[in-house]
């Protein structure tokens, strides 16, 4: 894409939070339904991928320079932000529309459940493979664990819906507490891995009422 002039822009470090294949809902001024896409790839303060469907209407409203509305889910949490068209490929039934690189994004919380903050140290096993993180929130119903990845030749192959197992304690308990999981998404951002885990509290293992409400009273006191 060398014949795009794109303008760069510093993002700090930061990238947008997509997987290659994600689900964006896309929205065209002029067209009263979103038009859902998939994510193709980046180049993280230049632009963006997406991938159309076929779509009867959407022809006159492919135009360089016009602005759209994109929205996605991750995490739990729906981000938006708009962007400007740069251009439209066609070829072979595929559609790639060519976004400029978002300068913000809004956020609003998805999830009905409160997720409560947290930064306990924790380990996660994953099959044979284990990490060593930290929860960075929780909630009834899951977590969130995050751990280090910047300087491995690649990243650990972890797959959405896999059986996992979290772990850590509270300093007034003398174990640390395991807590059944599958993996429900999974961010990188080139310096961390950040897994959303949904607890399975039917799954045979050690897992103790109490601790969890005490975990809840000891990271919100209110």
């Amino acid at each position: 894409m060398d014949e795009f002039k794109v303008a760069r822009r510093d993002t700090g470090g930061q990238r947008l939070g997509l997987e290659i294949g994600s689900r964006v809902m896309v929205a065209f001024n002029g067209r009263v339904a979103p038009v859902k896409a998939r994510f193709i790839g980046m180049d993280a303060g230049a632009y963006l991928v997406v991938s159309l469907p076929d779509v009867a209407d959407l022809s006159s409203l492919l135009k360089s320079g016009a602005q759209v509305g994109v929205k996605f889910v991750s995490g739990g949490m729906v981000y938006g932000f708009q962007a400007g068209i740069i251009e439209c490929l066609h070829t072979h039934h595929i559609h790639l529309l060519i976004l400029t690189y978002p300068e913000r994004t809004s956020t609003y919380e998805l999830r009905k459940e409160k997720r409560t903050d947290s930064y306990s140290p924790a380990t996660l096993s994953v099959g044979e493979l284990g990490f060593s993180g930290s929860v960075s929130d929780m909630s009834p119903s899951g977590c969130r664990f995050v751990f280090a990845v910047a300087g491995q030749d690649q990243r650990p192959a972890l797959q959405l819906g896999e059986t996992a197992t979290v772990s850590f304690r509270l300093p007034e308990f003398d174990a640390s507490q395991i807590f059944p999981c599958r993996i429900k998404n999974i961010r990188h951002d080139g310096q961390s891995l950040s897994l959303g885990l949904t607890f399975d509290l039917h799954a045979e293992a050690k897992f103790s009422m109490e601790f969890f409400r005490r975990f809840l009273e000891e990271q919100n006191p209110d």
